[in-house]
């Protein structure tokens, strides 16, 4: 929330918000986070805000919102206490979807400057990155979790081979069922002391000779 605040008061904005998209709902942005609010009746009023704004469909660029649009979603007496009179959303987006958004109110602009927009729009840009580098990190460990699981599971012996090094990298599962004796689960490709070839039968150590 940190990095909001500041965004928000280098834009002149009093409110901002953080939404995310349901996946089993597109069509919905749920609030993440918001800036402090000092009392419920501040609450309810960002809500409508948000409900607002959420009138106009999440496109690919940033959606500006001045008080004559503002009052179309807003009665008079509530836009008055919420003292808001420019608003401004940014899309969170994926290469293959729309995450969510961004969104900040301004008291003490009637609009937000280009600069303001390019300032927000970068933001959002670098948001939307690390929330997909955060998916697919995620992604990568339930993978490896599972692979684990049937590694364990079914009794398989697996390694990786570096023909640069000459390196090979047993899996715990891998030492335990050729019987090595290895530092770290490191070995040799080819020659004499190449481990792989040692666990094989004598008769039958000939055949991976064409491999090293």
């Amino acid at each position: 929330s940190d990095l909001f605040e500041a965004i928000a008061v280098e834009i002149g904005a009093s409110l901002f918000f953080y939404q995310r998209i349901d996946s089993h709902q597109p069509e919905q942005l749920n609030l993440v986070a918001a800036s402090h609010h000092a009392s419920e009746e501040e609450a309810a009023i960002s809500h409508r805000l948000l409900a607002t704004s959420s009138q106009y469909p999440l496109a690919n660029d940033i959606l500006l919102l001045d008080t004559m649009q503002l009052r179309a979603g807003l009665d008079a007496e509530t836009l008055e206490r919420t003292g808001i009179s420019s608003f401004m959303r940014a899309p969170l987006m994926a290469p293959d979807r729309p995450l969510g958004a961004v969104s900040f109110g301004s008291s003490v602009r009637w609009t937000f400057s280009d600069a303001d927009q390019e300032l927000v729009r970068t933001f959002a840009d670098q948001f939307a990155a690390a929330l997909v580098r955060q998916r697919l990190e995620a992604q990568l460990r339930e993978s490896e979790q599972l692979y684990r699981g049937a590694v364990i599971t079914g009794r398989l012996a697996s390694w990786e081979t570096n023909m640069v090094t000459r390196e090979r990298i047993w899996t715990k599962e891998g030492v335990e069922m050729f019987g090595l004796d290895l530092p770290n689960g490191r070995g040799v490709v080819g020659g004499e002391n190449d481990e792989y070839r040692r666990a094989l039968h004598p008769e039958d150590r000939h055949k991976v000779a064409e491999f090293h």
